[in-house]
């Protein structure tokens, strides 16, 4: 699948298994897919973010797991302009994270 936007036509790729790991974003299990699902989510444990760049897709976060899951921006970047924040994705939510700005994504509960 494709979706046109503001970066052109971009392939969307997904990911239906994940299982969250880590407690900060050295440790965290890195997402690569556009569309991330997450399917296992222990207490406390997250997922990494991959950098933001201006040109950088729209990211989703779907959070299937029983606890809540921190998502961590990678290192040197922001979320919501803000250093060091994690977003947090409760069980059953799904957050669009998008790019504004070089190295900033602004997380959007949806």
């Amino acid at each position: 699948m494709t979706v046109r936007s503001n970066w052109g036509v971009q392939p969307v790729t997904v990911e239906n298994s994940i299982t969250a790991a880590g407690s900060d974003v050295a440790t965290a299990r890195p997402l690569t897919a556009s569309v991330n699902v997450i399917t296992s989510a222990g207490s406390g444990t997250g997922v990494a973010l991959p950098p933001a760049y201006a040109d950088s897709v729209p990211m989703q976060v779907v959070n299937k797991g029983a606890n809540t899951v921190n998502v961590f921006p990678k290192a040197g970047d922001t979320i919501n302009y803000l250093t060091s924040a994690v977003t947090i994705v409760s069980s059953g939510g799904v957050t669009e994270l998008l790019v504004k700005g070089s190295r900033n994504r602004i997380s959007i509960a949806i």
